[in-house]
């Protein structure tokens, strides 16, 4: 439970109820009798062949939960050894995991299909309808986005800006997360301000559900791109609009003459190494991130039939 409480200040909520969800569900039937110190190597090992029967990917994420919780409990005296640490998950996996990528809209025609249905959806709810408008032209993780706050948003210099430890690269040497907005994700949001205001008084989110108080939930719009028809061989989903803004960016690369180092920073994807974060934390690329971002609007609204 310290440990969980712990995990709780640092990761994004979502992210959290996972990890906990998977030890109330797959660790503590096994081990909530014993002291951490008497657990041993193969109580663990049992714990995972358990989990692979069923869930390939969530038994090697457990592996790497049972070992930062193992570093928890030896850095507080409860236990002394980490049985874990020095296995390679190799070893301890039977079965070779297959890494699936998000599938993810490229081509242009199928992309301005997607681009219509979505600014034509009127039979969705308006929030939804905007959200997905909004999604299109900026590509923020769908945590980050369905969890938009007005105060997140400055119309007058027409800027996002979400605080870092709301980000999923939570290092405190980077900035807050910072985008240009064109005009017409301004438009878009003016018009949802506009709705929302019709139907409730001082909300905190951007996109607000259907109980008009609290946001989308974050699984909603890939349902609701479901339900457009993007499914099979043209699936897409709320994370894939991420995707489908930088493959398509970096091959018209010829066309905006936009480093692709800019690209990955409207994504919000850091460098690894310490020198390269501190350089980047000295750097503001709002500046060069708005020819870009004003490129793929025009872009978008180009594809409106």
């Amino acid at each position: 439970n310290e440990w969980l409480i712990y995990e709780s200040k640092k990761l994004a909520p979502p992210t959290f109820k996972t990890k906990k969800q998977t030890f109330i569900s797959s660790v503590l039937p096994y081990l909530k009798n014993k002291h951490i110190k008497n657990i041993t190597k193969n109580d663990l090992l049992k714990i995972i062949e358990n989990k692979e029967k069923t869930a390939k990917e969530t038994a090697s994420r457990l592996i790497g939960y049972l070992i930062d919780l193992w570093s928890y409990a030896i850095s507080r005296d409860y236990c002394e050894i980490n049985h874990l640490k020095n296995i390679d998950k190799k070893y301890i996996l039977k079965e070779k995991r297959t890494v699936t990528n998000y599938s993810k809209i490229t081509d242009i025609p199928t992309f301005k299909e997607l681009v219509n249905k979505i600014y034509n959806a009127n039979n969705l709810f308006f929030s939804m309808q905007n959200l997905l408008k909004f999604s299109l032209h900026v590509p923020l993780r769908a945590n980050n986005l369905c969890n938009l706050k007005w105060e997140n948003i400055n119309f007058e210099n027409k800027t996002l800006t979400i605080p870092r430890n709301e980000m999923k690269v939570k290092n405190p040497n980077l900035n807050d997360f910072t985008l240009p907005l064109s005009d017409e994700v301004i438009n878009i949001l003016n018009n949802q301000r506009k709705l929302v205001k019709e139907v409730t008084i001082n909300p905190k989110y951007v996109f607000i559900g259907v109980d008009l108080k609290n946001p989308i939930h974050r699984d909603s719009p890939t349902k609701a791109l479901i339900n457009l028809g993007f499914i099979e061989d043209k699936k897409q989903s709320l994370h894939s609009m991420r995707g489908s803004f930088k493959t398509i960016l970096e091959e018209k690369d010829d066309e905006h003459n936009i480093s692709h180092k800019i690209i990955k920073s409207t994504l919000d994807h850091t460098l690894d190494n310490k020198v390269g974060l501190a350089y980047r934390n000295k750097v503001s690329y709002l500046n060069r991130q708005k020819p870009l971002m004003d490129f793929w609007s025009n872009f978008i609204l180009d594809l409106l039939n």
